[in-house]
C-alpha cells in the first residue's frame, strides 16, 4: 500500500502541475498579446520549436516532449513598413520557459538530468527583430536563431547581427519582469531604444 500511496501522491503533483502550465500559459499568452498591441504588430502565431509537433501514432522515435507545448515557443507577431515605405521589418517574441537545456554544454534533450539545475536556469523572452531593405529577401531563419545556445542561454541580454542586408536584433528579457503592466511598458521602452540606438528600427508604444 505504501507504493501505490507514493503513486497516488505522484499523480496529484502532475494534476497540479497541469494546471500551473495551464494558468502559466494563459498569462504568456496574455503578456505576447500585450506586447503586440502596444508595438502595434499585426499577427498573432504561435509555433512549437523544441521538438517535434505531436503525431497520431507513438513510436520509438517519439519524444515526451512532442507532447508538451510550452517549453520553447514563437510567436510571431507579423511585419511591418517603416514609414517612409523603404524599409520591412518583422518580429517574433520567443518564450523559453526554461533555459536548462541551453545554459549545460553537455545536455541532450530526452535527458532532463542533463540540464541546469532550475536554480540555475532562467525563464526568458527573447525578441527577435529583422530589418532590410524592402526590395531585399528576408533573411528570417528562426531555427538558427532559436536553437542557439549563445541566444537561448540565461546569459544573453542582447546582441546584434548582420545576414546579407538584414539586420537581426536580439533582446533578452526575464519573464519575471513582466509582472504588471507599468513594468512591461518599461521592458518594451527599453527595447524600443535598443532598435533605435542600433538603428534597426524607429518602434513606437502605443
Amino acid at each position: 500500500m505504501a507504493n501505490i500511496d507514493s503513486i497516488k501522491d505522484a499523480l496529484c503533483d502532475v494534476r497540479k502541475a497541469h494546471r500551473i502550465i495551464y494558468a502559466y500559459q494563459k498569462r504568456m499568452m496574455g503578456i505576447v498579446r500585450f506586447i503586440g498591441k502596444k508595438l502595434d504588430f499585426p499577427v498573432c502565431e504561435g509555433y512549437k520549436w523544441f521538438s517535434n509537433g505531436a503525431s497520431k501514432r507513438i513510436s520509438s522515435g517519439t519524444w515526451a516532449w512532442d507532447y508538451i507545448y510550452s517549453y520553447l515557443l514563437e510567436y510571431y507577431l507579423g511585419e511591418k513598413k517603416s514609414p517612409d515605405g523603404i524599409m520591412d521589418y518583422a518580429l517574433s517574441v520567443i518564450q523559453y520557459s526554461d533555459t536548462g537545456f541551453f545554459d549545460s554544454l553537455h545536455s541532450t534533450r530526452t535527458n532532463i538530468n542533463s540540464f541546469s539545475t532550475e536554480e540555475e536556469s532562467a525563464s526568458k523572452l527573447l525578441f527577435l527583430i529583422e530589418v532590410k531593405p524592402q526590395t531585399s529577401p528576408w533573411w528570417w531563419d528562426t531555427k538558427a536563431i532559436i536553437n542557439s545556445k549563445e541566444y537561448a542561454s540565461s546569459n544573453h541580454t542582447f546582441s546584434i547581427r548582420h545576414e546579407g542586408d538584414s539586420i537581426i536584433g536580439l533582446y533578452s528579457v526575464p519573464i519575471e519582469l513582466f509582472m504588471d503592466e507599468d513594468s512591461a511598458i518599461s521592458v518594451l521602452t527599453d527595447f524600443c531604444s535598443f532598435c533605435h540606438d542600433n538603428n534597426i528600427a524607429n518602434l513606437l508604444i502605443h
